[in-house]
């Protein structure tokens, strides 16, 4: 029987059965250049319109990675167009970390003096028309004032209002910048799912989001306790409220958690032994929380097949492909440089 999702469940099983398996990526002996990886691209979905509108003259890292980025762009669009009105809503709450990244990129070219006009055409033009970004303003702009005035009408306009004075001091301080960003945008999707998902997606989609909420306030937690070493009053500022895991007693336990051993031991009592990894080189604890929330997508799809998670299962999955791609784009090209070129570097 035919229902809501029918339509765009087939299209996304399609899709999924042409992505690219990590060990396809990871363990392909055939991809010894740069000209393999773009091989690849040219007959892989989303990345094979994103190298048609392309012009490329040399193949490096900074030519092939954007179409790698672009890939993903398109692959959602895709979906986005396909989409009904009710699935165009979620999408659009989905398509946020999409917009956040182009915010961020856009930031980073500035302050590094860089040429920000740096996207393809189909996903500024969504930004534009469904998002009220003013497309020509940002991409004219020269200075973080000028972005900032060019989000007025978006719902990013709230933050970088309240934090503008943040954004002119000299340096800018972009890790505590970066958080509060995550935290204002993690809030805005707490708040907008309840009213576009259904009930039941609803029940899922808190289970994952509570969790992914968790492990932005760990991290947050982490590297301003023991990186920034800031005092637990001030940490506090930077807690989200919407979690699964971290009620008010378990933030004020790793709060006052004495060293990292000890943050450790309460992550493990709290479930989320999987996201500990403890980085030998520098004897610091990283928070990585991908393959945590991975499998537990996969293991709240399950019970919700007939919904809008599948979908956002797939775009997930997309876009661990594309980091996959092009972390191997780099490493390739970086063992093509010639050693003399290397000390340059």
């Amino acid at each position: 029987m035919m229902n809501d999702y029918t339509a765009i469940l087939t299209k996304v099983r399609a899709m999924r059965s042409k992505l690219l398996s990590k060990e396809e990526i990871q363990n392909n002996h055939s991809l010894k250049s740069l000209e393999d990886i773009y091989q690849v691209l040219q007959r892989t979905e989303g990345y094979d319109r994103a190298a048609r509108d392309t012009d490329i003259t040399e193949l490096t890292p900074r030519s092939i990675i954007p179409i790698i980025h672009n890939g993903v762009y398109y692959t959602f669009l895709k979906l986005y167009r396909f989409a009904n009105l009710e699935q165009r809503k979620v999408l659009k709450l989905y398509g946020i970390k999409y917009e956040t990244d182009f915010i961020k990129k856009v930031i980073n070219n500035i302050l590094a003096k860089k040429d920000s006009n740096i996207y393809f055409e189909g996903f500024t033009d969504y930004l534009e028309k469904s998002r009220h970004f003013d497309i020509d303003r940002i991409e004219s702009a020269t200075t973080i004032d000028e972005v900032i005035d060019a989000l007025n009408g978006t719902i990013y306009a709230e933050f970088f209002e309240e934090n503008r004075s943040s954004f002119q001091e000299i340096p800018i301080d972009s890790n505590v910048l970066n958080v509060k960003f995550d935290q204002f945008i993690a809030m805005h999707v707490w708040k907008r799912a309840r009213h576009i998902f259904s009930e039941k997606e609803l029940k899922q989609f808190k289970k994952y989001y509570g969790s992914f909420a968790d492990l932005i306030n760990i991290e947050s937690i982490y590297r301003l306790k023991f990186i920034y070493e800031m005092s637990n009053e001030e940490i506090k500022n930077y807690i989200l409220p919407p979690s699964r895991q971290l009620d008010e007693v378990t933030i004020e336990e790793l709060l006052q958690a004495n060293n990292q051993l000890s943050f450790e031991r309460l992550l493990r009592s709290m479930g989320y032994a999987e996201v500990i990894v403890n980085d030998k080189r520098t004897n610091d604890l990283r928070i990585e929380e991908s393959e945590f929330l991975e499998g537990l997508l996969k293991f709240l799809v399950r019970s919700c097949r007939e919904s809008m998670l599948p979908i956002l299962e797939y775009l997930e999955d997309k876009q661990r492909e594309a980091s996959l791609l092009a972390k191997t784009t780099e490493k390739i090209g970086w063992n093509n440089v010639k050693p003399a070129e290397k000390e340059l570097v």
